[in-house]
């Protein structure tokens, strides 16, 4: 009897309420987790680009200076096709003082201003951050897929790394994620490669390869300017970091997600 008393007063107490379920974090939280770390100070300096001064664009087969950003010039090569006999800017080449990135052509026209944070600088190294939305005459994926090429500084060398978003709902986002005095990019991929999903069922018998559909599935790995170079970070097996994750609601940034598998730092 004395039980059954407790019992009843402990159900008028709580009023028939279950415990709130433990706090999940977002997609778009957890990014910060990873980029915002204590003692990492990266300089930003937003706004460097001068009036943009835009260019003509005269027919010809050269590349034609279009656009310029202040600190990096943009350029753009024509050519002509049979269905289009007229010239037609097919490719987007930046510049940066007297370096042409002509080994890293951005296909299709693409117009490319600065980001938020246009120019940053931290430990040895400087790097200038534009981005770049589909073109107008996209097809398929391009119209999905945003890029953010990267130009990285040190000393007198100089070399551009572009991340190219499909499905972008987290833009650009660094950090010294392995605390070595190098600045590092997260690299999203959306979707899984075979070999990503065979591993993850290898890992969870319950993971459903068809569940991936498109805006779901997203593999984060790590990129870093270190000395001139970029390289992929990688643990002391050789192995890339990674991981592995599933939003609960498709290309929302601030869904809760599923964590699949992780291999970092």
């Amino acid at each position: 009897m004395k039980i059954l008393t407790i019992c009843l007063l402990w159900i008028l107490a709580t009023g028939f309420n279950r415990p709130d379920p433990p706090h999940r974090r977002t997609f778009s939280r957890f990014l910060d987790s990873l980029c915002q770390q204590p003692g990492v100070v990266i300089k930003k300096t937003p706004g460097i680009a001068r009036k943009e001064k835009i260019y003509p664009l005269p027919g010809g087969g050269r590349w034609d200076r279009i656009r310029d950003l202040g600190l990096v010039r943009q350029y753009y090569q024509h050519v002509a096709t049979k269905e289009n006999p007229f010239w037609w800017p097919r490719y987007s080449l930046l510049m940066l003082g007297t370096k042409l990135f002509a080994t890293d052509t951005f296909a299709h026209w693409q117009e490319f201003r600065y980001v938020k944070a246009g120019k940053m600088v931290y430990g040895q190294s400087s790097f200038v951050a534009l981005s770049a939305g589909p073109p107008d005459d996209c097809n398929g994926v391009a119209c999905r897929t945003n890029s953010y090429p990267v130009i990285g500084m040190y000393k007198s060398d100089t070399s551009i790394y572009t991340f190219v978003n499909v499905d972008d709902v987290a833009g650009l986002n660094y950090g010294d994620f392995n605390h070595d005095g190098y600045l590092d990019f997260l690299d999203i991929e959306s979707l899984f490669f075979n070999e990503d999903a065979e591993m993850l069922s290898r890992h969870n018998k319950k993971f459903d390869r068809h569940s991936c559909e498109r805006g779901v599935c997203y593999k984060i790995m790590a990129v870093t300017y270190r000395k001139g170079k970029w390289e992929r970070l990688k643990d002391r097996q050789g192995r890339e970091y990674a991981i592995w994750l599933t939003l609960d609601d498709v290309l929302n940034p601030d869904a809760t997600f599923k964590l699949l598998m992780s291999r970092w730092m």
